[in-house]
């Protein structure tokens, strides 16, 4: 008999990204904050590295998304985005 295959290959959940980014992490972060202030089509938080994007509660339900970015210095001149999708 056949063995299904393991669901935890079948269906990604939480699929995570990674980029290269030709720019230093300050400025990858300000941009972010000018985000936050400029943007009402998202909830952006930025704490430290970390930059939350979330749909505003008035119009979230039971499965909207987040994506949570991880912003890491390579050099003076570059930098890594990590992002992650997930649920709320």
């Amino acid at each position: 008999m056949k063995q299904p295959k393991d669901i935890a290959n079948e269906i990604i959940l939480r699929p995570r990204f990674k980029m290269e980014l030709p720019h230093s992490k300050e400025f990858v972060l300000r941009l972010f904050e000018e985000a936050q202030k400029t943007t009402k089509e998202f909830v952006v938080h930025c704490i430290d590295d970390h930059i939350f994007i979330k749909i505003p509660k008035e119009k979230q339900h039971f499965w909207s998304p987040q994506l949570d970015l991880e912003i890491i210095e390579d050099d003076d001149r570059t930098s890594t985005l990590r992002g992650l999708f997930g649920p709320k």
